[in-house]
This record gives structure tokens, sequence and C-alpha cells, in this order.
């Protein structure tokens, strides 16, 4: 079975706050999360893995940030 994180387990794993990660949600450059309950929702740990490796591959940009790949190519 799959291992699911919450949001504490995710801001821990990619040292992002909170508002990041919605943020990057809601941009399409972080995985979407799922609905676990009515209040309850986490992420796939591969998911947040994957997007982990892209970052490390990921171009470094002006002032030295990386960019999500797939966010590059959205914006071309």
């Amino acid at each position: 079975m799959e291992q699911i994180l919450r949001i504490r387990d995710v801001c821990r794993a990619t040292g992002l706050a909170r508002t990041t990660i919605w943020r990057l949600e809601r941009e399409r450059c972080f995985p979407a999360h799922c609905k676990l309950g009515k209040r309850a929702i986490g992420w796939f740990a591969s998911e947040v893995s994957e997007w982990l490796e892209s970052r490390k591959r990921a171009p470094v940009i002006e002032g030295g940030s990386r960019r999500d790949p797939a966010a590059l190519e959205r914006r071309a």
C-alpha cells in the first residue's frame, strides 16, 4: 500500500512552508493532494519523492532559484 504523507510530513520532507506548498499545488507545480476524509488530506509519498528528484534536475534560473521543468514547458 502506498504511504500517505500529511502536511506536516510534506513540509518536513521538502523544507517548504504550508502556504508555499498550497501555492505550488495551485500553480500545478507540486503534486496534487488526495482527500482522505471529510477534513483530512494527504500526498502520496512517491509523488513527493519524484517532485524532489525533479527539483534536483531543474535548471537554475536568474536569481539562483530552481523552477519545475513542467512549469517552464507550460509557459513556453
